[in-house]
């Protein structure tokens, strides 16, 4: 319904994060560059907090895309 009439390509309402609609705003980008140094150091662990409904998962999926595969 939604997609025939706003001529969209995906459907709008999903229920999990899409990473390729992520808005890097500071507090991302800045996760997301701790969590890559913690990568490229080959920290043993790494914690992300935050609120509810702050992105967190949104983050992690992005960066789970940034790593290369063949490594981690």
């Amino acid at each position: 319904m939604y997609l025939s009439f706003w001529h969209l390509q995906s459907p709008p309402f999903e229920i999990g994060p899409t990473p390729e609609l992520f808005f890097p705003a500071a507090g991302h980008n800045e996760a997301l560059s701790r969590l890559l140094f913690a990568a490229q150091t080959r920290k043993p662990f790494g914690l992300l907090t935050g609120e509810y409904g702050g992105g967190k998962t949104l983050v992690c999926r992005v960066f789970q895309g940034l790593l290369p595969s063949e490594e981690y």
